[in-house]
């Protein structure tokens, strides 16, 4: 993992290319679909991070109790990023009435620009244009069906996945949280564009 400085801040290539990739995937949103994004997608991160490093309080109580201000400087790790998934799951679930059809194409779109930026921030060349390409495809696909959520064919999404986790394979190994992420909001996404596949069907 590659360190950056920023002033006085050292930020880890990975927190760096989850920020450039959150602007980057509503960028090409709105390139595509032509509208902004909605504000579940900013909040949803905005839970994440809460969860992430709120998540330290309770899983070091002793050292949060020793050293209050330590919570700013540290975070849950892995348990505190799964709880950050769990939670943006919740808060798209509570509102799925909301935010129907946008994390369907949203979500891949974050992930394959997040592999894009910190294989670049971390020089990793190769990888980086193996994932661009299908950073590329997925744009083109989105491009062919109008950008509209319900078309998006389910399909699109597992091959994406698939290609994701054959390139992952190829260059680190599979047992990794960047999997588990990968497949994780995968199914966030494939949950929101049925939902909106259903939706289609009922207006109809």
């Amino acid at each position: 993992m590659a360190y950056f400085h920023i002033g006085s801040l050292t930020i880890p290539s990975t927190w760096l290319a989850a920020i450039l990739a959150l602007i980057a995937a509503a960028m090409l949103y709105r390139l595509k679909n032509g509208m902004k994004t909605g504000d579940w997608y900013w909040n949803s991160f905005f839970l994440y991070v809460v969860v992430w490093k709120l998540s330290y309080i309770f899983l070091h109580p002793a050292l949060f109790l020793d050293m209050p201000l330590s919570v700013l400087y540290f975070n849950g790790g892995k348990a505190g990023h799964i709880a950050g998934l769990a939670a943006i799951s919740v808060f798209l679930f509570m509102k799925r009435r909301v935010v129907q059809g946008g994390p369907g194409l949203l979500l891949p779109l974050f992930f394959l620009s997040y592999e894009v930026i910190v294989n670049g921030l971390e020089r990793n060349f190769i990888e980086l244009i193996s994932h661009f390409f299908l950073l590329a495809l997925f744009l083109s696909l989105f491009r062919k069906i109008g950008g509209q959520p319900g078309g998006m064919s389910i399909r699109i999404i597992l091959f994406l996945v698939l290609c994701e986790l054959l390139i992952i394979s190829v260059f680190k190994t599979l047992l990794t949280l960047e999997t588990l992420t990968l497949i994780w909001l995968a199914l966030l996404a494939l949950v929101d564009l049925i939902k909106s596949k259903d939706s289609q069907d009922d207006i109809r």
